[in-house]
């Protein structure tokens, strides 16, 4: 029997604090509730965005009527996002709160937790007393940079030939080797081999769901040499991924004049960007701060 059921709200008391599953009328408290902290949990809003499916948050309060009720919520599913930020020097009370529902999931083709530093590490503990048998396979570590003001502009224009294109799913022929070269260098596990298929299927996604811009070499077969993508979009932010650049030119500026381009346009809509940077990608960080992005602290994704 599920421990939770969808017919009804459902909580557990735990030392003044209740496990709720998230109905619509929550969805409001939540969104208000994770604005301080959304630069940092862009893929958890976008769910949240969609619906209450797999939410579930902490209150204070078992009728909660206010953001200030909440204490953190999460969406639990094939994958773990959460957003716990009282978590520290809380942990006992959290877990005696938690482990029943986790006891109780099915994590038989769970696949990642995404989150703040200690959060990811109180959760594979927490996991691990659940069933000795869910062990971490990676784990990337990550600095969240964010870009509240203009991006800075390349030091070196475009030529003529060169053109910014915003793509549609006409262009998945064009992008696909540069997504299979992203896939491997930033995403696969190592060994991991990344087959065309799943390469497709992951591009073809992107390309129905997020925004994606590419750079056009006219003077170079004609080919696409450089992308960027929105991998989540929150209700206040943007999170940019997919950045690759074909190794044979780089050092032209290119991701540069993308990752512009590209929140240029997020910021007319009026929404704030930010990217997960893995945490020895000194280039890239170098990069990314030269164009105006500043670090706001460390994010891990822990693969299963």
């Amino acid at each position: 029997m599920r421990f939770f059921k969808k017919i009804m709200l459902c909580y557990k008391q735990m030392e003044n604090l209740f496990l709720i599953e998230c109905q619509s009328n929550h969805i409001p408290l939540l969104q208000a509730f994770s604005v301080p902290y959304e630069y940092s949990i862009v893929e958890l809003c976008s769910l949240l965005k969609k619906g209450p499916d797999h939410i579930y948050f902490i209150s204070k309060n078992s009728n909660p009527q206010n953001k200030d009720d909440i204490t953190g919520f999460f969406f639990l599913n094939k994958a773990l996002y959460f957003c716990l930020p009282f978590l520290l020097n809380n942990e006992e009370v959290y877990e005696n709160l938690l482990f029943p529902l986790f006891s109780n999931h099915n994590f038989s083709h769970f696949h990642l937790i995404l989150g703040e530093q200690k959060g990811c590490q109180f959760f594979t503990t927490l996991l691990s007393k659940i069933n000795q048998n869910i062990i971490p396979k990676h784990t990337n570590e990550y600095e969240i940079m964010t870009l509240t003001s203009s991006p800075n502009k390349a030091p070196e224009t475009l030529s003529d030939d060169d053109i910014i294109k915003c793509c549609t799913k006409q262009d998945f022929d064009f992008l696909f080797n540069l997504q299979k070269n992203y896939i491997i260098k930033e995403v696969a596990l190592p060994n991991q081999k990344i087959t065309d298929n799943e390469t497709g299927l992951m591009l073809s996604d992107i390309l129905k769901n997020q925004l994606v811009m590419a750079l056009y070499c006219g003077t170079e077969d004609n080919e696409y040499v450089s992308k960027v993508n929105t991998n989540a979009i929150g209700y206040n932010w943007v999170q940019l991924g997919g950045i690759f650049t074909h190794p044979l030119h780089r050092h032209n500026y290119y991701a540069w004049h993308l990752i512009n381009a590209i929140s240029t346009r997020i910021q007319k809509s009026g929404k704030a960007v930010c990217l997960f940077v893995k945490d020895r990608n000194i280039p890239a960080k170098n990069l990314y701060t030269k164009i105006g992005f500043e670090p706001q602290g460390k994010m891990n994704i822990i693969y299963f």
